[in-house]
């Protein structure tokens, strides 16, 4: 694990800076915080932080005022700022943005909201830093590249000079010797002359690290360094151009075969200057591909005839590795952030639309606590629940996308949960495809939320129902493995030790390459229309990270696909049994429902007066603050929403807490924030219930509340 990241909170409100700072330590960061504009810049002169999360209106220097200080330093100037600002501050946010700030977040705000865009400007700037490290290394590379090119490039330019002597005295030599004209003295020193150009060329292309090769104008290498004979496994020099061309793999730089007709070599004794022409080869010396730019010169006689060609080919397959490896970088930094946004989206859509579920499933169920049993309506008011109960189970699927699902948390026995799924996916398929279980002896155990487990369990064998429309095998498999820091590195933030691994694996057509990469996107799906939500796979693969486990995947078109899924394991529970509730449970006292959506006032305020409460119902925390300070004696217990305009939920629990240290609330929120609720529920909140909620069990916990608040 990494040094903790810090970040500064600015802000003269001291409840915003407990908060602030309670929420930003329970998600792993190190916290400063200021509570004006210069201790904020003192403060930041010693402790360099990551991030800066500053309040524009601050007394003395303001938030704008230190924005524009920090830029303005050299030392300061990258650090990420977020800005908080109110509903009618948005000059200053224009202005502030125009001054340098990554983000502005508006109050109030969600915690959830927050953490993410916190999340997402520290990535930013990390990967910013990677890729500013990256691009300056490949700067240098580069650099070094171009200044070696043109080093080379002169040093070819003299050894065409050398060659073009060497060779024009070869044939001067032989043309003398052929007519005789000379003494076998002069014959000697001519033969002397050009021994000495041959040592001397030799020693040329030998101190380089590149390969040189020389072909006569037929076409036959007639002379190679020792790189060139290395690398190629020569043991002369008079080789076949095309001949070797067409005993090695060559390629072009984008894959394709290159013909041996395309040689530079042979281009160069046709005429042509080649300038920097790549291709990749299969080399004999390693096997491996290597990527080689290709320099190629004619070589001319005095007459200005072509007697053959000259080749220096630098090996520049690290250069392209390098490459690579920085467009990969840069695809996963734009595949985190498609996700990261992804994600907000889904869990606001989520949010949204379980507010309209409530109003239609309240307002329903209301209905049917007044309709008698043998009433010929109540089937279609069934009906209306039962598809509310299925949307809802599509916006856990978003929310748990989003990370943002809240679980019920408790032992599962892995076993059972494969048994249950088996159960139910039997029911669903075809009678060709054979289900199989290959299930641990022992008894496994896992701490999580099972109806998420089920569901995504169930997903994965959907989708490998949906691969067999022939038939086939799917094979359900559990046992418990000891993963070592070797066995799961490349995982996030996984530690050793003994898991759950839960295997799905199908006989089926498996998935391309190119849709690998996308399979646990939302909304993704090769599925015709109307045939799928595209949301399974991306429910599993936040289920997994929910329940702090990591899953992988293997296919292969044709022969099918298998996904494994690691969740720690725990110890066997104590036997415990819980029974849901499902009759409606009357009681008495005053309740106070804090919730800025009009249809839940409603609802509320009906049910709970049909059950025997007295129900008080305000849009905001800050007028709900207003009446509790007053009768905080009188009010039995809060149902208490998170995402409200003008202060939300947490900040609402910590001031209703300062007026009576024993206020028993229940947090009713449609938004699924995790790290508010873990708050809220450390700071002593009773439950959370998850909208759209069932009256019976909202009314189930609103008597355990008042009960509880009667035994204080």
């Amino acid at each position: 694990m990494g040094e903790k990241q810090t970040i500064l909170v600015v802000d003269d409100a001291p409840e915003s800076l407990t908060l602030l700072s309670l929420v930003l330590s329970k998600a792993g960061y190190a916290v400063q915080l200021a509570d004006s504009g210069e201790k904020a810049l003192q403060l930041i002169s010693y402790c360099q932080p990551n991030l800066v999360l500053l309040d524009i209106q601050l007394h003395g220097i303001d938030g704008l005022e230190v924005l524009k200080r920090l830029k303005a330093a050299t030392l300061t100037s990258e650090i990420p700022v977020i800005l908080i600002s109110g509903h009618t501050d948005f000059e200053k946010r224009i202005t502030g943005l125009n001054l340098g700030a990554a983000d502005y977040i508006t109050k109030p705000f969600e915690m959830e909201e927050l953490r993410i865009r916190i999340k997402l400007q520290l990535s930013l700037r990390n990967n910013a830093i990677v890729l500013t490290q990256q691009t300056e290394s490949l700067r240098e590379t580069n650099q070094k590249l171009q200044q070696e090119i043109e080093r080379r490039q002169s040093a070819e330019d003299e050894l065409c000079k050398i060659i073009g002597r060497s060779e024009r005295s070869r044939l001067a030599l032989l043309s003398v010797l052929e007519d005789q004209k000379i003494t076998e003295a002069k014959k000697q020193v001519l033969l002397n002359v050009v021994q000495q150009e041959k040592c001397r060329l030799e020693a040329l292309i030998n101190s380089t690290t590149d390969e040189v090769w020389f072909t006569d104008c037929n076409g036959l290498f007639t002379l190679a360094n020792q790189v060139a004979k290395k690398e190629f496994n020569l043991r002369n020099d008079n080789i076949d151009t095309l001949s070797l061309a067409k005993s090695v793999e060559i390629l072009r730089p984008d894959g394709t075969p290159r013909p041996a007709q395309e040689a530079p070599v042979l281009r160069a004794i046709a005429g042509e200057l080649v300038r920097n022409f790549e291709e990749i080869v299969r080399t004999p010396a390693t096997g491996e591909l290597r990527h080689r730019l290709v320099n190629s010169n004619p070589v001319r006689d005095e007459t200005g005839k072509i007697i053959g060609a000259v080749s220096v080919v630098r090996d520049i397959t690290e250069v392209r590795r390098k490459e690579e490896k920085q467009r990969q970088l840069e695809i996963q930094v734009r595949q985190s952030q498609k996700l990261e946004a992804i994600g907000q989206l889904s869990s606001g859509v989520a949010h949204d639309f379980n507010n309209l579920l409530g109003g239609i499933l309240g307002n329903t169920e209301l209905l049917l606590m007044e309709i008698a049993p043998g009433s010929s309506q109540r089937h279609h008011l069934e009906s209306i629940v039962a598809s509310c109960k299925r949307a809802s189970t599509l916006t856990r699927q978003l929310l748990t996308f989003a990370r943002k699902a809240p679980a019920e948390i408790r032992p599962i026995a892995v076993n059972e949960v494969i048994r249950q799924v088996v159960s139910i996916f039997g029911r669903t398929i075809d009678r060709r495809i054979e289900i199989v279980t290959e299930l641990s002896a022992a008894p496994l155990f896992l701490e999580g939320d099972q109806s998420l487990l089920e569901n995504a369990l169930l997903n994965i064998a959907i989708n490998a129902r949906d691969a067999m429309p022939d038939g086939g095998q799917v094979i359900f498999s559990t046992n418990s493995i000891f993963l070592d820091k070797a066995s799961i590195a490349g995982t996030v933030d996984n530690p050793e030790g003994v898991y759950v691994k839960i295997t799905v694996e199908d006989t089926g057509t498996g998935i391309p390459k190119d849709v690998l990469s996308h399979i646990f996107e939302p909304f993704f799906t090769t599925k015709e229309l109307g045939k799928g939500t595209g949301l399974g796979l991306a429910s599993v693969y936040g289920c997994v990270k929910q329940h702090n486990g990591y899953i992988t995947l293997d296919s292969l078109v044709g022969r099918g696909t298998r996904f494994d899924i690691y969740l720690p394991l725990i110890n066997p529970p104590e036997n415990r049994e819980e029974q849901e509730v499902t009759e409606l449970v009357h009681g008495h006292g005053t309740l106070l429902v804090i919730d800025d959506e009009n249809v839940y006032h409603s609802i509320l305020k009906e049910m709970f007066e049909m059950l025997g409460y007295e129900v008080l119902c305000y849009y905001d925390g800050i007028t709900a603050l207003e009446y509790y300070r007053e009768h905080f004696a009188t009010v039995d217990g809060i149902i208490l929403d998170i995402n409200m305009p003008k202060m939300n939920g947490v900040e609402c629990y910590i001031k209703l807490k300062a007026i009576n240290p024993d206020v028993q609330v229940i947090v009713a929120s449609g938004y699924g924030d995790n790290d508010a609720n873990t708050v809220l529920l450390s700071e002593g909140v009773m439950a959370f219930v998850q909208k759209p909620f069932k009256i019976s069990e909202l009314s189930a916990k609103v008597a355990e509340l008042i009960a509880k608040k009667n035994h204080i």
